[in-house]
């Protein structure tokens, strides 16, 4: 088949329907580019001529096949005729025509505008001057009554000002503190929630902690709680509270450090409102918690159980109770 010069005869030699787009083309042609490519073909002697043949095709659709691709003829357009000299002339003349006459509209389209501002300038000073005159005009004699109402209505603009301002004063005046009680220190609503949640002993020692610091909250305060499982007491615990401080993660990880020192199975980290707990064994960490949360002895006790059946579990040890050892920091709290 010869060189393809209309979409009608590239259609027909990449062997697409009328109407395939762009894409389908693309696929056509390398399908038939991997099959008579000369270098698949070495001893075809056809096998440029038939890749030529799928170029011109791909060149002459690479935009898709219209869907008139097997009626369209494409002839060549007319050369320009020359014009004679006088239709040159006449053209020309036209030309020049539509030129004047933009040239005047735009003359006068700019002569409105300047019409346009003097006239705003105009009424702009007619209407200051009016003013001018109205300001020196003497206000008109009022009537005793008219004066009376606008008496009346200054006294009570000026007293509803003034109820104003005070209300605003009141607003702006700070409450007055109540005297500072033992209970409103951030220590001592530590000691209040351990012991709402059934840690009276450790509530005690906290306290006792604080009393025996001469009334100054320290820094941090560790408390190991322990609890009493099949006649046996171990500490399940290790809590490091540290008042007034935000629940960062080294509170956490000191915590967590020191259970590993004592091989204690927990750490919390706590303030004055919030706790946090991490498993030493599964290094498994909660989020921030209320203290209405913090764990009950038995709630306690019951994941200490767990914990020693996960251990039997695995194999390892299942733990050893608690010895009758020094205090930590400040005292060991039993449960």
């Amino acid at each position: 088949m010869a060189i393809p010069n209309s979409a009608a005869e590239a259609a027909e030699v990449l062997g697409v329907v009328p109407g395939a787009d762009a894409a389908a083309v693309r696929k056509r042609y390398r399908e038939l580019a991997m099959r008579f490519h000369p270098d698949v073909n070495p001893d075809d002697p056809q096998a440029d001529q038939r890749m030529s043949e799928l170029n011109r095709a791909r060149d002459l659709l690479a935009d898709g096949v219209p869907l008139d691709a097997r009626r369209q003829v494409e002839t060549p357009s007319p050369p320009p005729q020359p014009q004679s000299p006088a239709e040159r002339a006449e053209t020309h003349r036209a030309f020049r025509d539509e030129m004047e006459r933009a040239r005047r509209a735009d003359a006068e389209r700019a002569q409105r505008r300047r019409a346009a501002r003097r006239r705003a300038r105009r009424e702009a000073e007619q209407q200051a001057q009016r003013e001018a005159e109205e300001s020196r005009r003497p206000p008109p004699e009022a009537h005793s009554s008219d004066r009376e109402d606008r008496r009346r209505t200054a006294a009570n603009s000026a007293r509803s000002a003034r109820r104003r301002s005070a209300d605003a004063r009141q607003r702006r005046a700070k409450p007055r503190r109540a005297p500072a009680s033992s209970s409103a220190r951030p220590i001592d609503r530590i000691a209040e929630a351990l012991d709402t949640r059934g840690w009276a002993d450790a509530a005690a020692a906290i306290r006792e902690r604080y009393r025996s610091n001469g009334g100054i909250a320290p820094a941090s305060v560790e408390i190991v709680l322990s609890v009493t499982l099949d006649d046996a007491r171990f500490d399940a615990a290790l809590v490091v509270a540290a008042p007034g401080t935000a629940l960062a993660a080294p509170l956490l990880d000191q915590a967590m450090q020191r259970a590993m020192e004592e091989k204690i199975p927990f750490a919390f980290a706590m303030n004055e409102r919030m706790f946090r707990r991490v498993s030493v064994r599964r290094r498994a960490r909660t989020n921030p918690m209320t203290m209405e949360r913090f764990p009950s002895p038995d709630e306690l006790r019951d994941a200490l159980s767990k914990h020693f059946a996960d251990l039997k579990a695995d194999g390892a040890e299942p733990g050893r109770p608690a010895r009758d050892r020094g205090p930590v920091n400040f005292g060991r709290i039993v449960r």
